[in-house]
């Protein structure tokens, strides 16, 4: 399971790599509805894989690997200014991911997962009180909406580790 929730930590790396280096040589899409919609995308896929993964022991590598690559290329490819036929790729993305966990995901045991290192009460209260925290930072520090995403995006990733070292 560890090897799994490895190459799911990589590749959500490899697409902040590659988002910052859009960012920072200018090469990023303009529209920020475009942006939230990769953003709001990548939350749903990481967590169908990370729920797939330890569900259902299975899943044999090469679907593994199949399904990680086929829902997270064609979501980094959406945010490169050039690319052309977005709608095409974010419909790849979205349905190779639903398909993978409609086929492999064990729905029973999935409920019982937790995710956080804690339990389902203060992970509630924690997550209520980070967005709240999260709106005012962003009030009262007038931050862009590409470094928004990315640092929920890194966040998202921090939860992950948790879960690798957990």
């Amino acid at each position: 399971m560890i090897k799994r929730l490895e190459k799911i930590a990589l590749g959500h790396i490899f697409l902040l790599l590659f988002w910052g280096i859009l960012f920072k040589n200018r090469l990023m899409i303009d529209d920020l509805a475009i942006l939230n919609y990769f953003s709001i995308s990548l939350f749903f896929i990481l967590y169908g894989l990370i729920y797939t993964e330890i569900s259902n022991d299975d899943i044999s590598e090469r679907q593994s690997n199949l399904a990680i690559i086929s829902s997270l290329l064609p979501l980094e490819l959406i945010l490169y200014k050039g690319t052309n036929h977005r709608l095409i790729l974010a419909l790849i993305s979205i349905s190779s991911i639903l398909l993978f966990i409609k086929k492999y995901m064990d729905t029973d045991l999935a409920r019982k997962i937790n995710i956080l290192p804690i339990s389902k009460g203060p992970a509630q209260r924690l997550t209520a009180g980070f967005v709240v925290f999260f709106f005012i930072v962003i009030y009262l520090f007038d931050i862009d909406t590409i470094v928004i995403n990315m640092f929920m995006q890194i966040v998202f990733l921090l939860i992950e580790f948790f879960l690798y070292f957990s």
